[in-house]
């Protein structure tokens, strides 16, 4: 059939022909083999051209033929009575045949008469020109060289190639086109020429539009870039082998040459070389340049137009629709980059078959893996929401995290409701990425008001595969104030985003981990359990840390008292943290996992102009403790900054006195550090909104800040960093007060305004009342087996009902608010020889409204081997007393068993006064520690002359004076036991005396402090 490759492609330069089925040929009635050509319109026909067929295999041609026309296909006439016209004598030459007088016709037959081999042949007519129209020559290629809109035909002189199936025309290297312009255009001082072309290269100097008048000059692709030589008029955009582009070049009448690149304008100016570019009317060259400066290609549109159009008449001829453009660039040039959650992301199709946030549908920048196309080609997009119209300056891509797929070449469309769609900039092209993980920043030419974008992959490395976010402009920040709470690099607050200069890291969702799961720790499965039953049934237990929820029907959950980092890719589970617990706020592997030396960067200076006033709070998880590992760094600082050195926060040098020392750092747990700094170069240090050093450093200038270059967790040396997890970072352009760091960084401190008892107070004698716990290991009694505890000398202890961080407790009931400035604990006996490390302490004035001492200080207990340290006395004193009634105790560390022996150090009672006489008389004075003393001091030897002794003897009924004896033995009791203490205190501090050499310094300094 007419079109089939091989046998029915008669067109002239068509590089097979027509093959008929037969060799029936040579009849005179006309009832042979024919070839039909319809002209389209009735023309004025003046001869025919014909070859033989391309394909070398065959050598078939035909060597005479007959011909006939028709006006419409029915009635048929005879050329010159049935002349015998000769034909070719080669497959590829060209046979030229002219009738003698011109015929009307719209159909030809043609008729093999003789023929070579088998009567093939491909052939075109020759008609009259025809004026051309509103001085416009419009040559669309569909297998003719002549305009659509009249006027002269395209001329080959330098050789002619073929006709693709998909349309347009290709010529090979040194071919080209020329064109004789003059019968159309009359003006050579204003034109337009648009063309749509692809070239096969793009190295070196490629010719586009050359001319005789113009000498070796003209418009050539030079080294990718599309130019006009040797003018300074050049296009930014590259022009790469293989892709079609719109180039369009117009001159007006005041010597003005403008070049265009897919509708876009992209260069401008009035040359003064080769007379201006003036047009050629009489020999315009087209892809033919000279010295050998052509390229083969393909070209589907050539317009030429006796005119100087406008950009937007350019931007139509080249099919482009412009979106809305601001006039405008973002306030110097300040963007940030969005990538907001994965439901905010569309795509043409997905590997799993998605939704997006499951396995092969991760499209945020940083994230875990990458959103990858079900199929590589060119009709595949990744769509985002920015959530309303606003002014969008770019895009950032990046490849597949775990493999090495990504998209080297894409275009960009934008849409204002999801619906219809814009290409930015005509069409561009835009250079994707090279490689994995960088980050590749591409701004449009202007800022664009839009909502919707998508990316489209034009070319790709193994497969299409990418993560990509949007570059949007900057918007001021409210209060001097940045918040990124690590969904993504953008405040919270408005102003500059984060950055991540040295290598990418990743988001964990800090409620739901979509499509993760969390392998081990199963509490068990609830089978067909919904989303709300596992939420409940998890909150339940003190134990549940979170639970992975199957998406299958009826899957259920599975419960989990531990969510570590061991998590994996899964695409039919989300996982769930229970954000309700302790364990959340300090341990929950959350927020942005950032690599070793890989930390963030910030530029805050459209926000915060000064760095001589400053507070930032970082809510961070490092993952080294030991050594020196930088926290906090600024340009100028060198390698001074913020550090954590074995297991310290402080500030280096340590000469600058900054150092929390009271306060342990500890692996694979979140801490608030922060530090302020006033006008008058006052620094503080912060942990968890709790102040911990203060002082007027000099290093560094004071560590003023360089609010242009701010950095977390990075060092010059890559020995001084470390890897962890960030959730939140806040910067101000003030220094806060103590008050406001404690409610920035979520503290709620206890009344503190009490008055200190000068010391560490005296331990609360505790009754079986006064207890409580979260729970006791066999569910023993309170009092009996493993619930027990209160008393420090007793031999029984408490010992959990599990083993499971910060939600295990013990409680004591002071009776009353009093001070409590720290509390004494012991680890369990009876070989067990188990203890907790460490704890954090939480009080109450009324047992519902509970404050963490210190803002969750972790106190830790020391390791002085099994025996010593479960059987010692380890006292913890607070920073400043409180006030409270009840004292809870969490363990966070614990070696063998949660096992405990605790009592709170409390400030003494002060003497109650009576305001009423005549009430003295009948109630017993306030038993204080120093009534007792005095009592029992000189209770025989001023028995008669005691204040209190006669009205002891004459109020007080028989039984109260036992009560008061009971009370008077348990005293000396006390007396005794605390002497016993002091012996040993004191044979203990010979000992140390004794044994100086064999001892630390420090350590004998620590011991005998305390002892003291």
């Amino acid at each position: 059939h007419m079109g089939f490759y091989w046998y029915g492609r008669p067109d002239l330069h068509y590089h097979t022909g027509w093959y008929p089925y037969t060799r029936h040929v040579g009849r005179k009635d006309y009832s042979g083999e024919w070839l039909q050509l319809d002209l389209g319109k009735v023309s004025i026909l003046t001869g025919l051209v014909t070859r033989g067929h391309g394909y070398y295999w065959y050598h078939a041609w035909v060597t005479a033929y007959q011909v006939r026309v028709s006006r419409d296909g029915s009635t048929w006439s005879e050329i010159e009575c049935g002349r015998i016209f000769d034909g070719n004598h080669n497959r590829w030459s060209y046979k030229y045949n002219y009738f003698d007088q011109a015929v009307k016709a719209r159909y030809v037959r043609i008729y093999p008469y003789y023929y070579h081999y088998w009567p093939a042949m491909r052939a075109a007519a020759v008609i009259c020109e025809a004026k051309c129209h509103n001085s416009m020559l419009d040559y669309n290629f569909q297998r003719t060289f002549n305009s659509a809109s009249g006027g002269p035909s395209l001329e080959t002189p330098w050789g002619t190639s073929w006709w693709p199936r998909g349309g347009g025309y290709h010529w090979h290297r040194h071919q080209g086109l020329k064109l004789k312009a003059s019968a159309c255009v009359s003006n050579e001082n204003k034109y337009s020429i648009v063309l749509r072309f692809r070239f096969d290269h793009v190295s070196h100097s490629r010719a586009v539009i050359t001319s005789a008048d113009w000498d070796s000059n003209g418009l050539f692709v030079h080294k990718g870039v599309l130019e006009l030589r040797p003018s300074s008029l050049k296009c930014d955009e590259p022009i790469r082998r293989h892709y079609y582009y719109y180039v369009a070049i117009t001159r007006s009448t005041n010597g003005e040459v403008t070049l265009y690149l897919n509708g876009a304008k992209c260069a401008s100016s009035k040359p003064k070389s080769s007379g201006g570019y003036k047009l050629d009317k009489d020999e315009m060259r087209f892809f033919h340049g000279p010295h050998g400066q052509n390229s083969g290609g393909y070209v589907k549109t050539l317009k030429v137009f006796g005119k100087t159009l406008s950009e937007s008449q350019v931007a139509k001829e080249c099919d482009c629709k412009a979106p809305k453009y601001l006039d405008t660039s973002c306030d110097n040039d300040k963007t940030v980059v969005v990538s907001p959650a994965h439901k905010e992301y569309k795509a043409s199709s997905f590997w799993y078959g998605g939704p997006m946030g499951s396995v092969g549908s991760y499209p945020k920048l940083n994230s875990y893996d990458a959103w990858y196309a079900r199929r590589n080609n060119r009709r595949q997009w990744l769509q985002i929401d920015t959530g309303k119209k606003q002014a969008i300056q770019g895009v950032v891509t990046q490849g597949r995290r775990r493999h090495n797929q990504w998209v080297k070449l894409y275009k960009v469309s934008v849409s204002n409701d999801g619906t219809t769609w814009q290409n930015v900039d005509c069409g561009r092209l835009f250079d994707g990425n090279k490689d994995r993980n960088t980050r590749v920043r591409q701004l449009f030419s202007k800022p664009i008001q839009a909502r919707y974008i998508r990316i489209h992959p034009m070319r790709w490395h193994h497969h299409i595969s990418m993560r990509a976010g949007v570059i949007i402009c900057e918007t001021k920040c409210k209060d001097k104030q940045l918040d990124f709470q690590m969904e993504d690099f953008m405040s919270e607050t408005g102003g500059p985003g984060l950055d991540a200069p040295w290598g990418p890291g990743q988001f964990i969702g800090q409620v739901v981990d979509k499509r993760k799961d969390y392998r081990g720790y199963d509490m068990g499965r609830r089978w067909g359990y919904s989303k709300e039953e596992c939420d409940a049934a998890c909150k339940s237990d003190a134990r549940c840390k979170g639970y992975v929820l199957g998406l299958w029907n009826n899957a259920g959950c599975w419960l989990k008292y531990e969510m570590t980092t061991n998590r994996r890719e899964h695409r039919w589970v989300d996982s769930y943290f229970n954000v309700n617990t302790m364990w959340y706020n300090y341990k929950a592997p959350t927020g942005y996992k950032f690599n070793r030396n890989a930390g963030l960067q910030l530029n805050e200076k459209s926000c915060i102009k000064k760095g001589d006033e400053y507070t930032i709070i970082i809510e961070a998880r490092p993952e080294d403790e030991w050594g020196r590992r930088r926290v906090l760094g600024s340009g100028g600082w060198g390698d001074k900054g913020a550090y954590i050195v074995n297991r310290r926060f402080e500030m280096y040098p340590s000469a600058s006195g900054l150092s929390c020392k009271d306060y342990r750092i500890s692996r694979q747990f979140f801490y608030k550090f922060g530090i302020t700094r006033t006008k008058k170069g006052e620094v503080k240090l912060y942990i968890n909104g709790y102040e911990c050093a203060s002082g007027k450093p000099s290093y560094a200038d004071g560590y003023k800040l360089d609010t242009e270059d701010i950095q977390f967790f990075h060092d010059s040396n890559r020995h001084f960093s470390t890897w962890g997890y960030i959730r939140r970072i806040q910067t101000w352009g003030e220094a806060l007060n103590a008050t406001s760091m404690a409610n920035a960084s979520g503290c709620a401190l206890p009344n503190m305004n009490v008055d200190s008892c000068g010391d560490k107070g005296s331990l609360f004698k505790a009754t079986v009342k006064d207890i409580d716990f979260s729970g006791v290991r066999h569910r023993h009694d309170y009092g009996t087996g493993y619930g027990q505890g209160w008393d420090l000398e007793q031999k029984g202890y408490w010992i959990s009902a599990i083993d499971d961080i910060l939600s295990q407790w013990m409680q004591v009931d002071l009776g009353e608010v009093r001070t409590v400035t720290g509390v004494t604990t012991r680890g369990g006996d009876n070989g067990h020889h188990c203890k907790v490390n460490s704890y954090i302490v939480r009080t109450s004035e009324d047992g519902k409204l509970w404050t963490e001492v210190e803002c969750g200080r972790i106190f830790y207990t020391e390791w002085k081997g099994y025996h010593s340290s479960a059987n010692e006395n380890i006292e913890k004193l607070f920073d400043k007393p409180i006030a409270a009634r009840f004292v809870r105790l969490y363990p966070v560390t614990w070696h063998h068993h949660i096992c405990l022996r605790m009592q709170v150090n409390t400030c003494p009672k002060a003497e109650k006064k009576e305001e009423k006489k005549e009430e003295k008389s009948k109630k017993i004075a306030p038993l204080t520690t120093l009534s007792l003393k005095h009592y029992a001091d000189h209770e025989e030897e001023h028995k008669e002359e005691h204040p209190y002794h006669q009205e002891i003897e004459h109020t007080l009924a028989s039984d109260a004076r036992a009560e008061r004896q009971d009370a008077l033995r348990e005293y000396k009791d006390e007396q005794k036991r605390l002497e016993a203490r002091d012996e040993r205190r004191d044979e203990r501090l010979r000992e140390l005396e004794q044994g100086v050499e064999t001892k630390k310094p420090e350590t004998l300094t620590e011991e005998i402090s305390r002892l003291v």
